[in-house]
């Protein structure tokens, strides 16, 4: 069987040479071992017992085969370096298997009789009061990651944009910020961080006019991130932050705490490191990143673990002449970078040449990025201003 997708091309500083059409051939069906078909409720919930089992997610077993299942199950073809098509086919069967699964003899626990609810996340504290320059607001919390700050605080910045539409699932973009040097002082917490004048992210999110909110933990004098790159804690980060907009955010009064949606990762200069473990983690939101953005990076690491994310991700490197992205581009290359101002390191890697002073970098490409993201939803397109689930 041949499954094809298509992809709409992105505006990547006036490039758009994304292949545009992609297809490869699934995996053979085969035959199950046992009475139970691969697309029958009870093997959905045997590949979904798996995949908590061996990748340490915390998936639904609940025989349904939607998004954070099929998520999950590229992530796990990508660890085992298996076509990445989030179809579990005959070798993926056998990776899971061989990965230490169950052994898939037709008969699948049942999902636990229970009627127990899981608890609600708490919210965290609340730091201070909205504050209401950018438009709409920025919430300012405190969520604990074990970071060394210093005389900076625990804070994570979370910024609502104007005419914001509350829709569940809420799509994210996780910035994190460079080494704490020149105007960015080791004492400053976010909220100094993108209130200085190269740092002006928010209202970059705003001339975007789409509808994603910023989130931005205060990390370390060099990007020390704590416990954010631990199994879990990613997820737990970003479970408080939905807690957070559920309780003080556009998402109060709801009946129910909103769901993520896509995720956008992106970091400035040294904290790439943090990005790349973040990225290519076991956390069951990772399956959630659609893209990476990497604004003149450093300590991104080798190309190959690039290349293989990349396989079902896309990753933009925004470089400075001679710097590390430079370099990463052409690891993933195989050779010298050519003399253009952006090239296609890889079918869904690329890179542009940039002259912009390094602090002013993100703020400078961070719209034209945004608007290049198609998944994300314009806020003109939003059904309304009520909170409402995706159609």
């Amino acid at each position: 069987m041949k499954y094809a997708f298509a992809f709409k091309p992105e505006p990547f500083g006036g490039y758009s040479g994304f292949d545009v059409y992609e297809s490869f051939d699934a995996e053979s069906e085969g035959n199950w071992q046992g009475k139970v078909s691969r697309g029958s409720p009870a093997y959905i919930r045997w590949a979904q017992q798996s995949l908590n089992q061996i990748l340490d997610l915390r998936l639904a077993v609940d025989g349904i085969l939607g998004r954070q299942t099929h998520s999950a199950i590229r992530s796990f073809q990508q660890r085992q370096g298996l076509r990445v098509d989030g179809v579990v086919g005959a070798q993926t069967d056998r990776a899971l298997r061989a990965a230490g699964a169950s052994p898939s003899s037709g008969k699948v626990a049942p999902p636990p009789q229970t009627s127990a609810v899981p608890s609600p996340v708490p919210a965290p504290t609340l730091l201070s009061n909205p504050e209401k320059t950018p438009l709409a607001y920025t919430l300012y919390v405190d969520i604990p990651l074990n970071i060394p700050l210093g005389k900076a605080k625990s804070m994570t910045g979370i910024f609502v944009p104007d005419n914001y539409c509350p829709l569940s699932p809420v799509d994210l973009i996780v910035y994190l910020h460079g080494f704490k040097r020149r105007s960015h002082k080791p004492h400053h917490s976010v909220d100094e961080y993108w209130r200085l004048p190269q740092f002006l992210l928010r209202e970059e999110v705003n001339k975007s006019q789409k509808n994603v909110i910023l989130v931005a933990p205060t990390l370390g004098p060099k990007n020390e991130p704590g416990d954010l790159i631990r199994p879990a804690v990613f997820d737990r980060f970003l479970d408080q932050v939905m807690a957070a907009l559920k309780r003080y955010g556009p998402y109060a009064g709801g009946q129910k705490t909103p769901s993520i949606g896509n995720i956008i990762l992106a970091c400035h200069s040294g904290s790439g490191s943090v990005m790349r473990a973040i990225a290519m983690g076991s956390d069951t939101s990772a399956a959630q990143i659609q893209e990476c953005w990497a604004f003149d990076p450093f300590n991104m690491g080798g190309a190959d673990g690039w290349a293989n994310w990349a396989r079902s991700h896309r990753l933009y490197i925004y470089y400075r002449p001679n710097n590390p992205g430079q370099r990463l581009c052409e690891g993933l290359l195989g050779k010298s970078m050519p003399n253009v101002p952006v090239v296609k390191c890889k079918p869904n890697v690329l890179a542009v040449k940039t002259t912009v002073d390094h602090d002013e970098l993100p703020a400078r490409y961070l719209k034209d990025r945004i608007q290049g993201a198609q998944f994300l939803i314009d806020k003109w397109n939003c059904p309304s201003n009520e909170t409402r689930e995706r159609r």
